[in-house]
């Protein structure tokens, strides 16, 4: 036993107890989900309802306000402070960071999302508009032509949704 963990040690490093107690959960998730697939389906779509039917309203309220945070920190005096060295120069301009946080933004909306809203939307139609993995589920019925499925999904990269990055980012923007 004491090999195996001199093993694991170096094998992983120092990684700690918040580590292995993952590993655990996972593999008691997996575990439960190979064993009954539909109870922990069922059981998720629960916890899924009851947490937006009881907390909905608490999403949406977070979300107002990083929209509101974001902006009153960037337009107040707090918006100028430097964070580092007062000396040191910025290791990245404006401009080279804003690409950064566009880039990996853009590319987690576009290469998980870009397919995988739409796809959820058409098979799970929102608003009830069609049936699902139909035609008629990808396009609104009152206009014709025009897609739902993706209207639906531009929800996901409005002011909100940026905001909500934005309050996990700044703390390590360098301020020039």
């Amino acid at each position: 036993m004491v090999k195996l963990r001199v093993w694991i040690k170096h094998l992983l490093g120092d990684v700690g107890t918040v580590f292995y107690l993952s590993i655990l959960l996972i593999g008691f998730f997996l575990l439960a989900t190979v064993s009954d697939p539909q109870g922990v389906q069922k059981l998720a779509q629960e916890i899924l309802d009851a947490t937006a039917d009881n907390f909905g309203w608490l999403y949406l309220l977070a979300t107002s306000g990083f929209v509101i945070f974001t902006l009153s920190l960037a337009f107040s005096r707090f918006g100028r402070i430097r964070l580092g060295p007062d000396n040191e120069p910025p290791e990245f301009s404006d401009s080279s960071w804003l690409a950064m946080i566009f880039s990996g933004g853009m590319g987690v909306g576009l290469v998980f999302w870009g397919v995988a809203e739409p796809m959820m939307h058409l098979s799970s139609p929102p608003l009830g508009i069609g049936t699902p993995g139909t035609v008629e589920a990808s396009l609104k019925e009152e206009e014709g032509a025009h897609p739902a499925v993706l209207e639906e999904a531009e929800i996901e990269t409005g002011l909100e949704s940026i905001s909500d990055r934005h309050v996990v980012d700044a703390p390590y923007k360098e301020n020039q």
